[in-house]
């Protein structure tokens, strides 16, 4: 995942107050399954925020088994 660089404050300046940075990436199931969910997990300046399935994924179409499911 790559993320975009915020931009440099010098002190002495008020920082002015941003909005969260998010975006959603595609990954992978790391248990050994045979169905290999696809997952789309949002990110929210940094951090994992939430997480579901990628409904154009063709076995699960969209859903997580219960041990991936309760991640966050």
């Amino acid at each position: 995942i790559i993320f975009p660089r915020r931009a440099v404050v010098k002190c002495g300046q008020p920082r002015a107050k941003e909005p969260p940075l998010e975006k959603t990436s595609l990954a992978v199931c790391p248990h050994d399954c045979p169905d290999t969910c696809s997952m789309a997990v949002t990110v929210r300046d940094g951090r994992a925020v939430d997480l579901r399935g990628d409904p154009n994924h063709a076995f699960t179409q969209g859903y997580l088994c219960m041990k991936v499911a309760r991640y966050l």
